[in-house]
């Protein structure tokens, strides 16, 4: 459900940016969202979202693609896709990533 709701958020914000009409579905939005995540944090749920640039942790973090970045060393996230969840810090989610790859190019 809280997925759901970011979805709807991110897709509302990129698609009717400076809409008067839209302005109110996305008020009410953010508001349940912010009231969902405030229950579940009471509930000692935590969010996992890693941010571009910290290293990859397979305790936390489930690996989706590698892909080739100059800006990101190996093993290091690029982009997450999903964030994840920690319920009284046991893994009942992780974060869906995508994370840099080696450099495999060899030199002659």
């Amino acid at each position: 459900m809280k997925d759901c709701l970011e979805s709807a958020l991110s897709s509302l914000l990129e698609e009717n940016q400076g809409k008067q009409e839209t302005q109110a579905i996305l008020k009410g939005i953010q508001l349940t969202d912010q009231a969902l995540h405030k229950v579940l944090e009471k509930q000692g749920v935590k969010v996992i979202a890693p941010l571009p640039g910290e290293n990859f942790d397979a305790h936390y973090h489930q690996a989706m693609l590698t892909e080739p970045h100059a800006q990101y060393t190996a093993n290091t996230i690029v982009k997450i896709l999903q964030k994840g969840y920690l319920l009284q810090e046991r893994l009942i989610r992780p974060a869906l990533v995508v994370v840099a790859q080696a450099d495999n190019k060899q030199t002659p």
